[in-house]
């Protein structure tokens, strides 16, 4: 699955770092020890990540100045700490993305990986732990932008 057009319209006024190497992807793969879903992989290679109105999606880049916090989250780091914080309650083919800011995270669930290489999107947080939100990456995005999102 290529990453929508819509989505790549919706995320043309976000800020973001620019484009992943595919070796950046490989290691944060490596370093996940899980794979990304293609639309994931995509948005990493066109995007990186993104930060704007309606949307905070974390991705890869470079982050250049120690002395100030990135703007961005970096999926690798955002992951480790959740696994560190969670003791194995949070599966590692969970790949943690996305947040609503409150008590909710949007996770890509790589146990289950359809035809097509996609994973199904699932929420976690009070009431809502492992509730299917989209069917993937590209379609829980174009949702989270549009505000079209039930949880």
């Amino acid at each position: 699955m290529n990453l929508s057009r819509e989505l790549c319209d919706l995320l043309a006024n976000a800020d973001t770092p620019g484009p992943a190497s595919l070796d950046d992807i490989r290691d944060a793969e490596v370093s996940l020890e899980t794979s990304f879903p293609p639309s994931y992989h995509q948005f990493l290679e066109i995007f990186g990540a993104a930060v704007g109105v309606g949307v905070d999606l974390a991705g890869l880049f470079v982050h250049e100045d120690p002395d100030r916090p990135p703007y961005w989250q970096h999926v690798v780091v955002v992951n480790q700490q959740v696994r560190r914080a969670s003791r194995g309650s949070i599966p590692n083919t969970h790949i943690l993305f996305c947040d609503d800011g409150m008590d909710h995270s949007f996770y890509m669930d790589r146990t289950i990986v359809y035809n097509d290489g996609e994973s199904p999107v699932v929420v976690l947080g009070p009431g809502r732990d492992d509730v299917l939100v989209a069917r993937s990456f590209d379609e829980f995005a174009r949702r989270w932008i549009r505000n079209d999102l039930d949880y």
